[in-house]
């Protein structure tokens, strides 16, 4: 895959997710609102896309896109990573300990 942060690695990052998630490039235009060509150059890296087209398609495969101060995304990174590894070991990122009030987190 490309550097991070580029429009062809976006690209493909949002190939590998609508492909994951077993859509056709006509299920998920269709969900977004675009056309299948416009979401196979968007795809190819042959478009430089709107912020909007690109939070619906996000959105629609479970991402949400948020801006990070520059100075927390090792940390950000870091929570994403072990969040990964316990999903394959089927435990929780986080876990109230028995002393902590549940309802302090609603």
């Amino acid at each position: 895959m490309s550097k991070p942060y580029t429009l062809e690695y976006l690209a493909a990052l949002l190939k590998r997710a609508r492909t994951v998630r077993r859509l056709s490039q006509t299920e998920l235009a269709k969900k977004a609102g675009i056309g299948q060509a416009h979401l196979s150059r968007i795809e190819q890296g042959k478009v430089d896309l709107r912020a909007s087209s690109l939070i619906e398609v996000a959105r629609i495969l479970g991402f949400e896109l948020m801006l990070v101060p520059k100075e927390y995304v090792p940390a950000v990174s870091a929570l994403i990573n072990a969040a990964r590894q316990n999903t394959a070991a089927e435990t929780p990122a986080y876990e109230l300990r028995d002393d902590e009030d549940e309802d302090l987190y609603l």
